[in-house]
């Protein structure tokens, strides 16, 4: 349809021009044929879609949709490695026990070791030491 409508303007267009009979009226008439063109045959300019309310509108729903689904599920393979790691890899319970035991030792071989460190080795003597001289070759 917008086709046969564009035929019939260039056909009325091209018998203006061929029927003026002077040149103003020919530049009238083409200044008139090309406003009519540009004006009728140029597209439509495109509405906005989004306002700026409904744009951020959009994002919250992205944010409060996809972006809270995977930060969810984040947080709970968190929490399982969490619990994992507290549970089997290094028990609390299991490490305090320890803890116990090693002060248990600690104060039983105290005494002990402290008594090791405060011997008196005083009493010891050494050998008297003997004046040594090299003998380069020579006999005696």
């Amino acid at each position: 349809m917008q086709v046969l409508l564009y035929m019939a303007f260039f056909a009325t267009f091209a018998w203006f021009v061929v029927t003026v009979e002077n040149r103003r009226r020919l530049v009238a008439v083409t200044l008139a044929g090309f406003m009519v063109v540009t004006l009728v045959g140029a597209p439509q300019p495109a509405q906005a879609q989004l306002g700026i309310l409904q744009a951020i509108q959009a994002v919250l729903n992205v944010i409060n949709g996809v972006i809270q689904t995977a930060l969810t599920s984040i947080n709970t393979v968190r929490t399982a490695v969490n619990n994992l790691q507290q549970l089997v890899v290094w028990p609390q319970q299991l490490i305090n026990q320890a803890r116990a035991q090693v002060t248990q030792m600690i104060g039983q071989y105290r005494n002990l070791m402290t008594n090791i460190f405060h011997i008196k080795l005083n009493s010891a003597t050494l050998p008297t030491r003997k004046h040594w001289r090299p003998s380069f070759g020579t006999t005696r």
